[in-house]
């Protein structure tokens, strides 16, 4: 198993894992605009050519890296791959606080992050 980071061919396996969670609102055409700039980034981890799950992060690389999106296959979880994914990106900017918006607490909570005030989002 290797994770590195997401290239253009890998839009088609990420854009499937978006839909396999119904996070309808990232449309194919929107994973690829992703892939267009600088300011996202993603980490796949991969098992014999075979995508398993991804990161998607932001970070200014200084103070605050925050973690955008994280998905692993349904059929993997449970496994410490979404750990691992998380652990990544903490080696690659060891100075940075790893902040996110979370619907799945209990996971964040047992990989020792801590609640801290509540979230808030503007939509379209």
């Amino acid at each position: 198993m290797i994770i590195r980071p997401a290239s253009r061919k890998d839009c088609q396996a990420i854009y499937s894992l978006y839909q396999s969670e119904k996070w309808l609102s990232f449309t194919e055409e929107k994973v690829r605009s992703l892939f267009s700039t600088n300011l996202s980034h993603y980490l796949v981890l991969e098992e014999d050519q075979k995508i398993l799950g991804f990161s998607r992060y932001l970070t200014d690389e200084v103070l605050t890296t925050f973690l955008a999106e994280i998905i692993i296959d349904k059929s993997h979880r449970r496994k410490g791959l979404g750990q691992q994914l998380i652990e990544e990106i903490h080696k690659k900017y060891p100075l940075t606080r790893i902040e996110l918006i979370s619907e799945a607490d209990g996971f964040y909570r047992a990989i020792s992050f801590k609640p801290v005030g509540t979230g808030f989002r503007k939509s379209e």
